[in-house]
């Protein structure tokens, strides 16, 4: 039987920053990018910057657990 990703996943869009992502090492929220992808292994969280983000949603925040997918038009090659 098919279905829809939606009916048995909740999808959400990560958060959108506005401008330039503006790196704070004491931060403390790390940030994924495309740069920190590679296909084979998954994701370098040991290279992700961190930045300062007071009122983030929490369902913009990653979990374990959680299926990250590349936005449309993203190459890796």
């Amino acid at each position: 039987m098919k279905h829809r990703l939606g009916e048995i996943a909740d999808i959400q869009a990560g958060y959108q920053f506005r401008g330039r992502v503006i790196p704070d090492p004491s931060g403390g929220m790390p940030v994924v990018q495309m740069k920190d992808f590679d296909p084979t292994r998954g994701i370098d969280a040991g290279g992700m910057m961190t930045v300062r983000m007071d009122n983030i949603p929490t369902a913009c925040i990653a979990k374990v657990g959680d299926v990250l997918f590349l936005a449309r038009g993203q190459r890796l090659n």
